[in-house]
């Protein structure tokens, strides 16, 4: 803002006339979202074409196998299509579940001009629908809708409604805003620029932590996602939240759209928070592909400038914060989260380490008796916060090596004004935190899930070999596997050689810049202690089979983990703030060739090995995914299930309330993870009830929708949700989830916590404004 008003760009005239033209140009779009969507054609008023043996009835056009047809059967024709976006709907009714298609082509193709992706037709449902993105116009003889029939059932399309949407609009819109912010950024930053030159310093950072984005994203600028092995799942975690957000369902705790609509309690172990942002994209229209590449990179920026701003604010220097910026935003193995493992939490909640660096080592290094000393908890509590918000293993890993940290700094610990903060830090991210861990915790002692099957995996066979520690090439890599297979294309597990470089050279200088600088010389001896605990334990040799079989403690512990190389998180962070003490020294060399060489070697290697490692996934990496409808994803890809109840079988399908012997069901509706279900129950004695088509978790209700009667809940077959009924009932069931009520609690909590937080910044920062 200080920038803003010292530039006084709003003093000149063309940039003042630029913005009228910015604000007409934004009227487009939102003409275009005014005008509301157009249905362009139904399958009434369409040309159709079907196979010999469809029958024509009343309702619509029927198949079913007897007439032996495998394909296309029925085809909707004879309408144009503009550029733009449209979504097509489908009411049908099938025997068959999932195997039916419809697509949509131009001139029997789908790509470039028509983006789509086929639909799938499941028993059970009246309607789907799926989205079209048009690039270019198609005339009525070259786009067709057809309808492929591979199945043993009965099929009967009723109707197929093509409607041109306003997402292009909403699209178009949120392009402008961007594009415009960026451009009048650039244009004040020259007219600053030239009115205050900026030192070369703050020129790097300017546009060096935008470069670094950018180069950690250049296997986004395709017009595909590389496939990583948990994309699938992550993907559906972005839809459903989108559509439960579009439902009005916030915060999202199970997502009704997951397992055929009986709903998965995916968000109640596993946060959601910033996925937000990919789900508002595609709330505003954008493909998946895009939502998803946009949200990565907003991933990556977000990684430079919280690890600039960490590693300066540790050495109280731009450049050594943009080296720690650097080393850690194109370090191999977040790279590799990125695009091998599409490990979504995960490098999420690598973005919040850098911030645990920087708390703890003003916790620890700076003096107690400063008077900001007491502010400096709150650092950590952000960092822990971010990672729980992203991937909850993560933060079990970080805090299992922050304990590690205290018992290295115990003497420091037991300070009072430092135990002071460290209980803050504790005490802080629990509030900060609870109206997620609450529900967590709670879920989990009320119930036994898969995930506790893990206790019998033995994870030492997935660790690293000695070799990967100092491997230098970069390859993307495709084997995990090192005791079966051995180094063969081995994936990028490791420090990278520009770490590895800058480890050597901070024990190479060390003895003659410890004594000038010895507060960076201890923190740098912890984290390269921390690291090389991180990296023995993620590898083959460290015992985790026999502490795994020591004693159920351990057993659990070591199972959550999963696969040792997750350790490398740590490795990661804690080798880049060794690297940057070595950074940070040679800065103040004044042997200038010396220092020349260093930087040049550390930079080009880290540079030069990121673009070879990300080059290389574009190269081999030989499952590209052009995801443009949702639609073909399905609605079970839930990975190894973790969240299921222990008992039930991963075997869910549509359909409508199940009833007891003695219950007659009358009438069924349901929305979400809600339903109204009118029965009648015999007189006699016995059990009765009705099973419903959603998975049982703790937080279901049921009563009397006219009465407020009470009925119980219970498990069901399969996990279903179960409500017991009275005998000689007659009435409308209300069955609805909803949670705990203590759950709401525990957000009102969290949200007073962050208005303290937030209240005590701006008393602070008022404060400092009137002694400047």
């Amino acid at each position: 803002m200080d920038m803003w008003k010292k530039s006084e760009i709003l003093n000149n005239k063309k940039f003042r006339i630029l913005l009228l033209l910015e604000v007409l140009l934004l009227l487009v779009p939102v003409i275009g979202i005014l005008r509301g969507n157009k249905t362009i054609s139904t399958l009434s008023d369409a040309q159709v074409t079907t196979e010999e043996g469809v029958v024509r009835e009343e309702n619509g056009y029927s198949v079913d196998g007897s007439i032996n047809i495998d394909g296309p059967w029925l085809e909707m024709s004879g309408f144009s299509m503009a550029p733009g976006t449209y979504c097509y709907y489908v009411t049908y009714e099938s025997e068959d579940n999932g195997v039916n298609k419809i697509n949509i082509t131009s001139n029997g193709k789908i790509y470039r001009e028509l983006l789509e992706n086929e639909l799938s037709l499941y028993s059970g449902r009246t309607e789907s629908s799926c989205e079209v993105y048009v690039t270019s116009r198609l005339k009525a003889d070259e786009v067709n809708i057809h309808a492929d029939y591979y199945g043993t059932g009965k099929l009967t399309i009723t109707d197929i409604r093509l409607v041109k949407t306003t997402a292009s609009y909403r699209m178009l819109l949120v392009m402008f805003l961007l594009g415009f912010l960026l451009l009048d950024s650039m244009i004040m930053l020259y007219v600053y620029m030239g009115k205050y030159p900026l030192a070369l310093e703050k020129k790097l950072v300017y546009f060096g932590i935008p470069a670094l984005a950018i180069l950690a994203s250049l296997p986004l600028f395709v017009d595909y996602i590389i496939v990583g092995a948990n994309l699938g799942f992550h993907l559906l975690r972005i839809e459903f939240l989108g559509q439960s957000m579009a439902q009005g369902i916030f915060p999202t705790r199970v997502e009704p759209m997951w397992l055929y609509g009986h709903g998965y309690a995916n968000s109640l172990f596993y946060c959601d928070t910033f996925l937000v942002i990919p789900a508002l994209l595609r709330l505003i229209g954008f493909p998946m592909s895009v939502s998803y590449g946009g949200y990565i990179f907003l991933v990556n920026l977000a990684t430079a400038i919280v690890a600039y701003i960490s590693f300066r604010g540790i050495f109280r220097d731009r450049m050594t914060g943009m080296l720690g910026s650097m080393l850690y935003t194109l370090a191999p193995y977040r790279v590799y989260n990125i695009y091998n493992r599409s490990a979504v939490g995960e490098y999420t909640a690598m973005i919040f380490l850098p911030l645990l660096c920087y708390g703890f080592y003003l916790i620890f290094a700076e003096d107690t008796e400063k008077k900001e000393y007491r502010h400096y908890w709150l650092l950590p509590v952000l960092g822990f916060s971010g990672i729980i918000q992203s991937h909850v293993l993560s933060c079990e890993i970080a805090g299992a090596f922050t304990i590690l940290l205290c018992l290295l700094c115990i003497r420091k610990v037991f300070r009072k004004k430092t135990f002071l903060e460290l209980v803050k830090v504790v005490v802080g991210t629990v509030l900060a935190n609870i109206w997620f861990l609450l529900p967590m915790l709670d879920m989990m002692l009320a119930d036994q899930y898969r995930y506790s099957n893990n206790s019998g995996v033995y994870i030492q066979d997935r660790g690293i070999l000695g070799a990967q520690i100092f491997f230098t090439m970069q390859n993307a890599g495709s084997n995990s596997r090192f005791q079966e297979l051995g180094m063969v294309d081995t994936e990028p597990i490791y420090i990278g050689a520009a770490v590895l470089l800058g480890v050597i050279v901070y024990f190479a200088i060390r003895n003659r810049e410890k004594e000038q600088d010895p507060a960076h010389d201890k923190a740098a001896k912890v984290a390269f202690v921390l690291g090389c605990v991180a990296i023995a334990v993620s590898t083959y040799y460290f015992p985790w089979n026999a502490l795994k079989e020591a004693n159920s403690v351990l057993e659990l512990l070591t199972t959550m983990i999963q696969f040792p190389t997750r350790l490398t998180i740590i490795a990661a962070i804690a080798m880049t703030l060794v690297a940057c003490t070595a950074g940070y020294w040679m800065l103040r060399w004044k042997d200038k060739v010396v220092k020349y060489i260093f930087f040049a070697a550390i930079c080009g290697g880290c540079i030069l090995f990121s673009m070879y490692q990300t080059n290389d996934l574009l190269l081999t990496r030989d499952q590209p995914l052009r995801l443009n409808s949702m639609a073909s994803m399905g609605h079970s890809g839930i990975l190894g299930a973790e969240y299921l109840p222990l008992d039930v079988e991963w075997d869910f399908y549509y359909h409508d309330a199940w009833p007891s012997d003695g219950v007659t069901v009358e009438a069924f509706e349901k929305e979400n993870l809600n339903t109204l279900t009118t029965v009648t129950t015999s007189a006699e004695d016995g059990d009765h009830y009705i099973d419903l088509p959603m998975l049982l978790y703790k937080g279901y209700h049921a009563k009397d929708a006219a009465t407020g009667e009470v009925f119980p809940v219970t498990v069901g077959g399969n996990g279903h949700v179960r409500a017991i009924l009275p005998a000689g009932y007659q009435g409308t069931v209300k069955v609805w989830y909803s949670g705990m009520w203590y759950w709401r609690v525990a957000e009102g909590i969290t949200f007073l916590f962050w208005a303290f937080v937030f209240a005590g910044k701006v008393v602070q920062w008022k404060k400092l404004r009137k002694t400047k």
